[in-house]
């Protein structure tokens, strides 16, 4: 600990004007902040941390392998290289676009940096959102790879790594950010769980689709008696948690389907936004004459508002 130290306190010495550390927003290394990816191929998750921070040096368990010791110095982020045993640059994000550097770390070996682009637009399919103004960068081995080779690794502004893509003898491999909660904020899915759904609620909505945001005992007592009248709302601890009931209104015949498809975090604002399904009948024959189908589902925290964004898909 004392040689990283003693070599971090040089790299502090560069580290110059608050200009010089722009780039430190695209990993943000506070103790705390915490990161889960899917990989897209294998459906598989994975999570990255800081586990603990020491005089601006950071140990992120789960980045490249076990986790690596990382600290920023303007804004070049540095990786502390066991072998060599010294700081060395892992990724020059104050270098301009088509910058090439090689690197020689235990993960990754004899291999060129380029820049690939400082604008990308990556959008993220788990948690269907985009992310703007995103670095790239690109990895070229300079020695033979056996099995998986790093292609490309994107990082978000605030956010930190959100994309990362390799190829294997499989084929081409993508993972993705889930979810994040960096410095106070979280962005990416939000735990959710059906409570009920069905094709009737007597809650009094016509021709309009919408959601509610129900945050207390009373309010959900008082949703359920017009929803269900004469019945007994189901439990919901809601110092933890929040309901969103999501009605489609009134519907003139049955074989319309409502569900809730997931939940993220309406980053960068407050509030969630809910993706909602619609299947419309097709071949199916008229059984009454009026339906109102709903979802209601219990959120694993506490939210004050939603988005919803609504789409309709082919019925049965």
């Amino acid at each position: 600990m004392k040689r990283l130290s003693m070599t971090l306190a040089a790299l502090v010495a560069l580290a110059g004007t608050a200009q010089a550390q722009y780039y430190q927003k695209y990993e943000p290394l506070k103790e705390g902040n915490a990161w889960t990816y899917q990989n897209q191929k294998w459906g598989v998750d994975a999570t990255m941390k800081v586990a603990w921070s020491y005089y601006g040096m950071h140990y992120v368990e789960g980045f490249f392998g076990d986790g690596q010791w990382l600290a920023w110095s303007g804004n070049t982020l540095y990786c502390w290289n066991a072998t060599a045993y010294e700081w060395q640059p892992l990724f020059r994000f104050g270098a301009p676009t088509g910058t090439k550097y090689t690197v020689n770390f235990d993960f990754l070996e004899n291999v060129t940096v380029v820049v690939e682009t400082k604008s990308a637009i990556f959008e993220d399919t788990v948690i269907h959102q985009k992310f703007y103004n995103c670095v790239r960068f690109g990895f070229q081995y300079n020695t033979p790879i056996f099995d998986a080779g790093l292609m490309s690794m994107t990082f978000a502004p605030n956010v930190g790594l959100v994309e990362t893509s390799s190829q294997s003898i499989a084929g081409p491999v993508q993972v993705v950010l889930k979810y994040a909660s960096v410095n106070g904020k979280e962005v990416g899915l939000i735990g959710s769980a059906g409570l009920e759904k069905g094709s009737m609620s007597q809650y009094p909505l016509t021709g309009t689709n919408k959601a509610i945001v129900i945050n207390s005992q009373p309010a959900w007592e008082a949703f359920y008696a017009k929803h269900k009248p004469g019945e007994t709302a189901p439990a919901v601890n809601f110092a933890k948690q929040t309901v969103v009931a999501v009605l489609a209104g009134v519907r003139p015949t049955s074989g319309y389907v409502v569900w809730v498809d997931l939940v993220r975090w309406n980053f960068p604002y407050s509030g969630a936004k809910v993706f909602v399904m619609e299947s419309q009948p097709t071949t199916i024959p008229v059984l009454q004459v009026l339906t109102s189908p709903f979802e209601i589902v219990v959120l694993d925290r506490k939210v004050y508002s939603v988005t919803v964004n609504w789409k309709v898909v082919a019925g049965p």
